[in-house]
């Protein structure tokens, strides 16, 4: 909280830039559901928790390696050797991921995916706090 009353110097364009594309990766790690529009609005986002589930095809936990991978790729404009791994879990306590390579930025992204599926609400209810880098984080 005293971080965000101190006065800090605005940030540079280049970082906005970088932050966007950024967000893009971020936007990327829920694959699928996210590329078809189906986190795009607080209700799309909903039915993927309630009417979803009960339909034929869950977008956020049907969805197989290949069409989640294919998706980030798409959404970043990646080529498929820029992504070195990508595990798309839908098992408790086992986020997806993937590790990408941004030749253009000279960046290696960690793209780690947070709740999207029913199962994730695990982790997200018994996770701990612990302090880090003079903040907190979640195990």
């Amino acid at each position: 909280d005293a971080w965000l009353d101190e006065a800090h110097a605005p940030a540079s364009s280049a970082d906005v830039v970088d932050l966007a594309h950024a967000f893009l990766y971020c936007r990327a790690t829920y694959g699928f559901a996210m590329r078809e529009g189906h986190m795009d609005s607080i209700t799309s986002g909903a039915a993927l928790f309630t009417v979803r589930k009960v339909a034929y095809f869950d977008p956020a936990e049907d969805a197989c390696q290949m069409t989640n991978s294919t998706a980030l790729r798409d959404m970043i404009g990646l080529e498929a050797p820029d992504v070195i791994d990508a595990c798309w879990s839908t098992a408790a306590y086992r986020p997806s991921f993937f590790v990408a390579v941004d030749d253009e930025r000279k960046w290696v992204v960690l793209g780690v995916r947070g709740t999207i599926a029913t199962r994730d609400f695990l982790a997200d209810v018994t996770a701990s706090q612990v302090r880090f880098c003079g903040g907190s984080a979640h195990l």
